[in-house]
């Protein structure tokens, strides 16, 4: 019933899950940097503001006639 284990591909995913436990657990002891935070988040809004659903839904009728040999 335990032989399923003694696969080596079980072995490197165990391996893989143990190392990936161990970074996450070390970033957690890190202190907070706070400038980093308020750069990913300007960062995000940014990407709100050029990624937004309105922009998009203006720009198909332009992407429709590149598409068709309109244009």
């Amino acid at each position: 019933m335990l032989d399923i284990f003694n696969n080596p591909w079980v072995l490197l995913f165990c391996a893989f899950l143990f190392y990936s436990i161990l970074k996450k657990i070390s970033k957690i002891n890190k202190p907070f940097d706070k400038e980093k935070f308020i750069k990913q988040i300007k960062n995000q809004e940014k990407l709100k503001e050029k990624f937004s659903l309105d922009i998009i839904k203006k720009s198909i009728p332009s992407v429709a006639s590149y598409y068709v040999g309109l244009h």
